[in-house]
């Protein structure tokens, strides 16, 4: 185990949880960051190729690049 997993297990073992809970909780947290990834990945693609989002992210763009000049 490398030293910044045996520190964090060290560390998570201080607020009382088992090794057997904080690698189940690791392991849960990984796998909903790696879903959340998946959605967000597959959002951005929609969101690209819907020529009425790539319109108003444009619009939006434009926008703010506006009031950043206006200020």
């Amino acid at each position: 185990m490398s030293e910044d997993a045996s520190e964090a297990l060290r560390l998570l073992g201080a607020e009382g949880l088992t090794t057997e809970e904080v690698i189940e909780r690791s392991l849960i947290e990984a796998a909903a960051r790696m879903s959340d990834k998946q959605l967000l990945t597959a959002e951005l693609s929609a969101l690209a190729t819907d020529p009425d989002d790539r319109a108003e992210i444009l619009a939006v763009t434009q926008l703010m690049e506006m009031l950043l000049v206006s200020k």
